[in-house]
């Protein structure tokens, strides 16, 4: 009998420790939502402060009341009480019915007042500060110890920490931003490859040129729209996979395996932008220049574009990736270059640069203006002024059509655990 007792003990206690377990799960999926939601919510709002065109506020209006109903579901889903969760709900609630409101008389042609942008920057403020407590305080707890404590119920730190939510902390850091139109999008057709069809050896002859003394096998090949010959490349420092198109032998990507070094004195941004561009121009990518670097912990992120008579291809941009202790290219993305590069119609307008800054937020601090050719949405490219701008710590990026001074895009320069966006 005992035995049987304590084999039943036993069970049972697996079976609720597993429940615990399962449970936990579940809450801390809906919590880490939550987080996504309220992240999502500070970007819109603060895009909404940048933008003037009626289509991009409809947009963004429509998006942040979609997002607060989703955000409302996630919190509803945590096992705390209400009252710990007040201040959360009302802060998405109010917002949710507020941008319902605008969405409203915006849609009917009515313009946003100054009372609004006001209320605005104000709900922006607010969404902030609850965005810096949520990632960056409870998220260890919630990393670090159960949502719910099968023992304790809801009394427990994590269910405590989130009484924190009207924190008026509010700096957040940023880290890696990968550029304007660094994932552009990317046409059905190659365009960006000429020439006759190469075999696996003429693919191999031109790494062996690049680099000297290196041991070269091929790793296969790849067929499809975009075929391509693969190759390993032994180096003294560490093995690099690369790519090289069977038609105009381009090389698409170049990958690393372990070589990153930490030894020695680390390289200047400048150097490194140096060193991307003699590389790039010795596999024959012409005309290519800096138009974003940065860099992080021990290495040199580049995007180069081409520059011609003053404009900024974007489509075709290149990305490089360079040690910082060794200025060795140890990584390269063309893929875009070799999608959308092309002869494009020469460059023409009907609006100047300097009239097309009127358009612009008032909210806005203009720094930096370009000319540049930008890829849209849904296809298709079109010359557009850039205006590189700042609101309060935040950096946007503004496009307006050259022909009609239509607001294009706003980009906003978004700080994340693992780099910073463009959103």
């Amino acid at each position: 009998i005992l035995v049987v007792l304590g084999g039943y003990a036993i069970a049972v206690t697996v079976a609720r420790d597993d429940y615990a377990r399962a449970l936990n799960n579940n809450y801390r999926k809906s919590y880490l939502e939550v987080i996504n939601n309220i992240d999502s919510i500070e970007v819109d709002i603060s895009k909404l402060v940048a933008t003037t065109a009626s289509r991009a506020q409809r947009e963004i209006l429509l998006s942040l009341y979609s997002t607060c109903n989703l955000a409302n579901a996630n919190i509803s889903s945590l096992p705390i009480s209400s009252n710990k969760l007040i201040p959360l709900n009302q802060f998405v609630n109010t917002l949710g019915g507020y941008s319902y409101s605008l969405l409203t008389r915006v849609s009917n042609g009515d313009k946003l007042a100054t009372e609004d942008f006001d209320n605005i920057i104000s709900m922006h403020t607010h969404a902030n500060a609850i965005k810096y407590d949520l990632n960056y305080e409870l998220q260890n707890n919630a990393n670090n110890m159960p949502i719910i404590d099968i023992n304790a119920g809801e009394d427990n730190s994590f269910g405590g920490g989130l009484t924190n939510v009207e924190s008026t902390n509010s700096k957040v850091p940023s880290l890696i931003y990968d550029g304007p139109f660094s994932e552009s999008v990317i046409n059905k057709e190659v365009k960006g490859l000429s020439g006759d069809e190469m075999t696996q050896a003429d693919g191999a002859k031109i790494l062996k040129e690049l680099y000297k003394n290196a041991s070269v096998s091929s790793a296969g090949d790849t067929n499809g729209k975009l075929a391509t010959y693969n190759y390993n490349i032994e180096l003294s420092y560490g093995t690099l996979y690369a790519q090289i198109t069977k038609r105009g032998g381009k090389l698409i990507s170049l990958t690393s395996y372990g070589v990153t070094s930490t030894q020695g004195n680390k390289k200047s941004q400048t150097e490194c932008v140096s060193v991307g561009q003699e590389y790039l121009s010795n596999l024959g990518y012409e005309n290519m220049h800096m138009v974003w670097s940065m860099t992080d912990d021990n290495m040199c992120y580049i995007n180069y574009a081409p520059i011609v008579n003053h404009i900024i291809y974007y489509p075709d941009i290149i990305k490089v990736k360079i040690d910082l202790h060794t200025a060795n290219v140890i990584g390269v993305e063309a893929t875009n270059y070799i999608y959308n590069h092309v002869d494009r119609e020469p460059f023409n307008y009907t609006y100047s640069i300097n009239a097309g800054k009127n358009k612009v937020s008032k909210a806005l601090t203009i720094k930096e203006q370009n000319i540049a050719r930008i890829p849209l949405e849904y296809g298709g490219e079109v010359y557009a002024y850039e205006y590189i701008a700042t609101w309060q710590d935040y950096t946007y990026y503004v496009y307006l059509d050259v022909n009609t001074l239509e607001e294009l895009n706003v980009l906003r320069v978004v700080g994340t655990s693992s780099g910073s966006l463009l959103l």
